[in-house]
Order: structure tokens, then sequence, then C-alpha cells
């Protein structure tokens, strides 16, 4: 701000007049400005952020927030350093939809929360919108949309922090929130039988009715397979 146009920080993110604030945002909340990770300079220091917590925590990987909205090639230039720093390392996507963009190439991400199954789940058990057979469809496809090393590490789930709580979406129903549990366990024990795969994670609701089947914290260590 100081330097103005001058500033070696500008080309970091987007100025035009797209907003009332005069600069690209991320929805439109002038307190979270888009930035500009094709710029070198801006990928290096974001890029530094991630190395820092990795040497500095031994976390075994990260969860990357809306991983649609970023510059495509910083994704592959996070991975090469995760795979420098941890080689066991894991990059989860937070995308709502198809993830195949970022996860099919495999120099991107290694798994993505599974909007696809979850979705699934409340269209049938919390909303009765779709029949058993659509159901199963969906089901279907969504284990045919990624190369099988990724299917084998998605990420699915109830509910999140983002979502609804599922008890909510039925109704308040606790019977119904029990039966999508209880759906969950059998899915996670046949998707077991037939591949090695990371167990689904499912957030804890927040009136604890029922215990938790996963944390939602995970460790590399525990996982079936090595993920490259």
């Amino acid at each position: 701000v100081e330097n103005g146009e001058n500033s070696r920080y500008r080309d970091w993110f987007f100025f035009d007049n797209t907003e009332e604030c005069g600069y690209q945002t991320f929805g439109h909340w002038p307190y979270m400005p888009k930035l500009n990770l094709a710029n070198p300079d801006c990928a290096a220091y974001f890029l530094d952020v991630g190395r820092y917590w990795l040497r500095s925590c031994h976390i075994d990987g990260w969860r990357m927030d809306v991983s649609p909205e970023i510059w495509p090639d910083f994704w592959r230039k996070f991975r090469n350093m995760l795979r420098e720093e941890n080689p066991d390392g894991l990059m989860v996507a937070e995308c709502w939809d198809d993830s195949r963009q970022w996860l099919s190439t495999g120099d991107m991400f290694h798994s993505t929360m599974s909007y696809v199954w979850s979705r699934n789940v409340w269209n049938r058990f919390c909303y009765r919108k779709i029949s058993l057979r659509e159901f199963d469809a969906v089901n279907n496809r969504s284990l045919m949309l990624y190369p099988e090393p990724v299917t084998q590490v998605l990420w699915n789930f109830l509910d999140t922090h983002d979502t609804a709580r599922v008890r909510t979406r039925a109704g308040g129903s606790v019977e119904m929130q029990q039966t999508m549990s209880i759906k969950e366990k059998v899915t996670v024990h046949a998707l077991r039988k037939q591949q090695r795969i990371l167990p689904m994670l499912r957030i804890p609701n927040r009136q604890n009715l029922l215990p938790p089947l996963y944390h939602t914290a995970f460790s590399v260590q525990k996982m079936p397979t090595r993920v490259q």
C-alpha cells in the first residue's frame, strides 16, 4: 500500500474493476483477496509456508481449501515440495464436485473430499429424492471416477464444518442418522474386502448423540498403502 503501483507485491494480486474494492476476491469478501500464484515470488512465499509446518510440526499432509480456485500449476509445485519434505505426505483437495481435473494426472492431489458420494447419501437417506437403483448407480459412478490409487484414499463423510449436520438434513431423526452411520460402516467393510482403502472419515455431530466412527485427524503411518 505504501508504495502503490511500485510495490513489489502488486503483481501478487489482481487489480481491476470486477469488485467494488478494486481487486479480485474469493467469495466477494474484501478480506480474502485472490492471489496470483502464477507469480513466482508469490508462489515461493506460500510454498515456504507449507514447508514450515511440515518441518516444524511434522504434519503428515495438507487438506487444501477450495482447491479449484487456485492456479493449477501451484498445486504441482506444492506436491513436489511435499515429496521433498515428506515422501509419504498426503495432499487432499476440498473440491465439491467431480475432481478428475486435479486427481487424474497424478501430479497434484492424492485424494479429495468426496462430496459426490456424500450428496448421494444425503439424497437417498435424508431427502428421499432418489430411488435405491439411482443411489446404487451414483455409488458405482463415484467408484469409477478416478484411478484406483485415488479411489483407495477418497475422503468420504456424512457432514463437515461447511455443511448442515446430517441429523439436520434428516429432519432431526436420530433413527435416520443411525441408519446412515450404519450404512457408512457397511460401505467401509465392503470396500475393504474389495480393495485396501483409507477408512472413510466422519466428522462427529455437535450433539454427540453417536460416538464418532473415525476422527478427522489422520496419520499417513496408519494408511494401509503408501500413496505415491
